[in-house]
């Protein structure tokens, strides 16, 4: 069993050749047409649950959007139920450049665009049920896959209602686990997630959580079945809250218990990029079940941010020695157009994306180091050490234009090769 089914299936140059190299055309595109046909927000773009919306700017920005006004009318209301449809669309290319001892390691990254993402997402309320709430996305995956495979897939289909106890979910949900997957992809500072070996994105089961102390602390447990048993938990605290938000420290502990229907577990993960072949992998290990620890960190300050999360895995597989792996990650964040921070969201316990009211938006600067590890005991999978510096460009509330240079350096296979990576993103949300 996969710890991260979308990092496992490797990327065959076939899969990869020249006619993907149109497809950041075919990228741009779809984001433009999403921008077109989404009527509400998705859940990333909401904005903060106990602060105001952020004004966008009264003569609209420079860079073209649409405008929120002229969506929310195509909200529906009714008596028995409500919906909001929302879409995401995030577009890659990245450039490649490697050593022999990388191309030994990896083979050959070919300069690739890609469709990362196109999720289309319908949520509201059941009156006529006690007030459930309802929450389903759809995502295509199929740019990068064969032609036989059905690219479709739902990411979410859940059902939630609040209690006196706290909020209860269930359905298709994601896990309670790394800050990283907790929060979203487009919400993040950095342009992909490190720590993707130690989390599974979504999982059928249950959840709940809840928040105390006038929202400065949180809890969330969830139980899971889809592919063995498991269960999370994570608890989170704000030991700093200044000024409604404007500086605060989040801290949180969270805890994983992983198992598997079929006896076995694997851990593996990509660099930067999305679209590179798995760097780490340990492969199918035979193993009883695995106890995951993580940590967070999150500072901000006016216009400075710093992320920091480490998760070790603690692996019960006798045949392979009960190894140990882990990872961390540090993200620095300084936004130059004196904007931020980035709100957080204490109904969640994670920060949202980068408010934009200036009609120049808002350009932040990141950078980011980070460690994987998947060698131990008789486990050889690998050992990454990865740096990244880049800029985001908050254009508007909904777009977001990223380019970074990230350096991936692999331990395998008795070679230490190294893959230096330029990055570019386009993402449009609402």
């Amino acid at each position: 069993m996969s710890q991260h089914p979308e990092a496992v299936l490797p990327k065959t140059a076939a899969k990869r050749g020249a006619q993907r190299h149109v497809r950041i055309g075919v990228a741009t595109l779809l984001a433009a047409l999403c921008a077109r046909v989404a009527l509400a927000q998705s859940p990333e773009s909401d904005d903060v649950a106990d602060a105001p919306p952020v004004p966008e700017p009264e003569h609209g920005y420079l860079f073209p959007d649409a405008r929120t006004d002229w969506l929310a009318m195509l909200n529906l209301d009714r008596d028995r139920f409500s919906m909001q449809l929302g879409a995401i669309a995030i577009c890659d290319y990245t450039w490649f450049d490697q050593d022999e001892a990388s191309i030994a390691q990896v083979g050959v990254q070919q300069d690739t665009g890609e469709v990362r993402e196109l999720r289309f997402t319908a949520r509201g309320d059941l009156r006529p049920i006690r007030s459930w709430r309802y929450h389903v996305t759809a995502q295509y995956n199929g740019f990068d896959r064969e032609p036989t495979d059905d690219g479709w897939t739902l990411n979410d289909a859940s059902l939630t209602r609040d209690f006196a106890f706290g909020t209860l979910a269930f359905g298709k949900l994601k896990q309670t686990f790394v800050y990283e997957m907790v929060s979203s992809a487009p919400n993040l500072p950095q342009t992909e997630r490190l720590l993707t070996p130690f989390f599974k994105s979504r999982d059928i089961g249950a959840e709940l959580s809840g928040t105390f102390h006038d929202r400065r602390a949180s809890w969330a447990v969830g139980v899971y079945d889809e592919d063995g048993p498991q269960a999370t938990a994570r608890f989170t605290v704000l030991p700093i809250w200044v000024d409604a938000g404007r500086s605060y420290l989040h801290l949180a502990l969270a805890l994983r218990y992983n198992s598997s229907d079929d006896g076995e577990l694997r851990f593996s993960g990509r660099p930067e990029s999305n679209v590179t072949d798995l760097y780490v992998d340990t492969g199918e290990l035979s193993a009883e079940h695995a106890w995951h620890t993580g940590l967070e960190a999150l500072w901000a300050r006016g216009h400075y941010s710093l992320l920091a999360e480490y998760v070790q895995a603690r692996v019960a597989a006798p045949a392979s020695g009960d190894p140990t792996f882990s990872g961390w990650y540090v993200t620095g964040s300084w936004t130059v157009t004196r904007g931020g921070p980035r709100p957080y969201d204490r109904s969640v316990a994670y920060a949202r994306r980068m408010p934009a009211p200036k009609p120049i938006g808002e350009v932040e600067l990141v950078a980011r180091v980070g460690h994987v590890d998947l060698d131990d005991a008789l486990v050889s999978g690998g050992t990454l050490d990865e740096w990244y510096l880049g800029a985001n460009w908050w254009a508007t509330k909904r777009w977001k234009m990223s380019v970074g240079y990230g350096n991936a350096d692999l331990e395998r296979f008795g070679l230490d090769g190294t893959t230096k990576m330029l990055l570019f993103r386009m993402q449009w949300i609402h």
